[in-house]
């Protein structure tokens, strides 16, 4: 039986393109599988372009480079990005420097281990809850300790009680302790 010229018009405009994308797609993600990811429990600063730039701190850096904290990757660049969407951010701090002056605000969560930065919403957990790292948490009140808002992570806390501001939590709703934001909370939701 011959092969119609609709079938191999379909072939050739449709199949071709596709599997040439396809490998394409392909050989990009042998390469990000090559490079290595960082440990969950490191904070470093990783090259990605080779030219460098002087920034306004003096020092020389790359001019994009990525910060690794706790297992979250966050893009900066010296060049301010022309897309409003982009997932790089502009900064005039060399890498160093900027990892530096960000380092004593970064928390991390008692569940999960993640970063908790300034701005991020926080849970609390009783100490005596099963399964947190001690090790790396916050006490931020007497046995309680600071967990992100992951819903993985705050599903075992006593509430989302607000916002880590870099030094203390910020309360959403009354005072700070689990107690007080309880009954803050409450209190708003009866009324």
């Amino acid at each position: 039986m011959p092969v119609s010229w609709q079938v191999m018009l379909v072939a050739v405009l449709v199949i071709w393109p596709a599997t040439k994308l396809y490998d394409r797609w392909q050989r990009t993600q042998e390469v990000k599988e090559s490079e290595p990811i960082p440990s969950p429990d490191v904070v470093a600063v990783f090259r990605k372009s080779e030219a460098l730039q002087v920034y306004a701190c003096k020092h020389s850096g790359p001019e994009t480079f990525s910060i690794w904290i706790y297992g979250q990757e966050q893009q900066y660049s010296s060049a301010p990005q022309a897309d409003p969407l982009s997932l790089v951010t502009y900064t005039t701090k060399c890498p160093e420097c900027l990892l530096r002056s960000s380092e004593q605000y970064i928390r991390r969560c008692a569940v999960c281990g993640g970063p908790i930065l300034a701005g991020d919403n926080v849970s609390l957990h009783e100490t005596a809850e099963e399964g947190l790292r001690l090790d790396i948490a916050t006490e931020v009140a007497p046995m309680q300790v600071l967990g992100c808002a992951k819903q993985e992570c705050w599903q075992g806390a006593n509430l989302h009680v607000g916002i880590w501001d870099g030094e203390k939590v910020v309360p959403s709703y009354g005072g700070g302790t689990y107690k007080e934001t309880l009954l803050a909370f409450l209190a708003t939701a009866i009324t």
